[in-house]
């Protein structure tokens, strides 16, 4: 009987230990572990981080050196094709388009005395004396074989051919000469030609016209500086102002190989991908454009990543946007509007199942849910079957 009324008392107590158990409730999650589903729109894309540039974009330099004596124009002014940009102190330039004539007329002048030194040995050599001595010395030696002149006779008219030979070759001598004066008259009239045409363009290009239609990006000079040319720095000639046209403005993004796969595929689809494009200095705002091209040659990074360029055209309607404004544009491969999200976090996954805890706040328990995952774009997940999930519902991050 005691043995009985032991195990009954025991019994009772277990079975009241189970019931408080039961009624009590385990503590709630840390609320940065609870999410809840909502209704939204998402995009999945692919990112392309760069800077605004403009369709055109040139440094102004000079093909003349020279100081700056006027400058016609301000930075964000427009420019036309044609105007008139720097103009450059023109003083030394006509000088040495002076000097270089000067030079010109004295190298035509030496071609003219080369040219009349020649004519003047061409009427030498056709002298009637050189004639006249070559056929009397040939006459003579048959007269003198026929007996009919005397050795005498003969002697002096071998003396004057040999004499008239003498100044032939004498001539012939000159000629060479002259010839050679004349060429290099010629050579060197040719190379001042050369350097006064120069002179003459360099003066004809100490005005500085604009060569695109657009606006003055950057000035780097002011009056009074001096410009070294292309044609004696090259590379390194002074630059002036850069000049742009912002009429069509692009972003040239850097983007994965693995991604811009992604984009060629999706491409096939819908050539004219669209891409939304934020500007780190308007903050909130979303400006449109559209995938122009990819470039076909990748570039590997020292980390041995490759990466492709892409372009994105902008629109610009407002006028607002300008040259190197950091931009992070999102290519949309797919978007989809008011449907199921849920953070990506709050998503399980076992083999090829996907699976949500949705957390009852009454009773503190949990339980399992599986859903059919859509798009993501990182950070939330389309959530295919609405009804699966609720809004308002908790979804407990594991």
């Amino acid at each position: 009987m005691r043995w009985f009324l032991f195990i009954t008392v025991l019994a009772g107590a277990a079975l009241g230990l189970y019931l408080w158990q039961s009624n009590v409730k385990p503590p709630p999650p840390p609320t940065e572990r609870l999410v809840e589903p909502r209704k939204g729109n998402i995009v999945r894309g692919v990112i392309a981080v760069g800077r605004v540039e403009p369709r055109t974009r040139l440094e102004l330099k000079s093909k003349a050196n020279g100081i700056i004596r006027k400058l016609h124009v301000d930075v964000a002014d427009p420019i036309k094709v044609g105007q008139v940009l720097v103009e450059l102190d023109r003083e030394i330039l006509q000088a040495r388009v002076e000097e270089s004539e000067g030079k010109l007329a004295q190298a035509r002048g030496a071609i003219d005395l080369a040219k009349a030194e020649i004519h003047r040995i061409g009427v030498e050599q056709s002298d009637p004396e050189i004639a006249y001595a070559t056929r009397n010395w040939e006459r003579t030696q048959k007269l003198f074989a026929d007996g009919l002149v005397s050795e005498d006779d003969r002697d002096q008219a071998r003396d004057r051919f040999e004499k008239a030979q003498y100044k032939l070759r004498v001539l012939e001598s000159q000629l060479a000469g002259a010839n050679a004066m004349y060429q290099s008259a010629d050579g060197k009239l040719k190379e001042i030609q050369a350097g006064a045409e120069l002179t003459r363009q360099e003066l004809q290009e100490a005005t500085i016209v604009s060569p695109i239609d657009g606006i003055v990006l950057h000035r780097y000079l002011e009056e009074g500086d001096s410009v070294s040319s292309i044609r004696v720095a090259g590379g390194n000639a002074t630059t002036i102002m850069t000049l742009g046209d912002l009429s069509e403005l692009y972003v040239d993004g850097d983007v994965d190989e693995v991604d811009v796969g992604k984009i060629i595929a999706e491409q096939k689809i819908r050539p004219n991908l669209q891409a939304r494009v934020t500007i780190e200095s308007f903050k909130g705002r979303t400006f449109l454009g559209s995938v122009a091209r990819i470039a076909p040659l990748g570039l590997q990074d020292s980390n041995g990543i490759t990466t492709y360029e892409v372009r994105i055209v902008l629109d610009n309607p407002e006028k607002l946007l300008l040259a190197n404004m950091t931009a992070n544009s999102q290519i949309i491969l797919e978007e989809k509007k008011d449907v199921m999200l849920l953070s990506q976090g709050a998503l399980i996954t076992e083999g090829k199942s996907r699976y949500a805890m949705i957390y009852d706040s009454a009773t503190g328990a949990s339980r399992r849910q599986e859903v059919t995952a859509g798009i993501s774009d990182g950070s939330q997940v389309e959530i295919a079957e609405d009804l699966v999930l609720k809004p308002g519902e908790k979804i407990l991050i594991p």
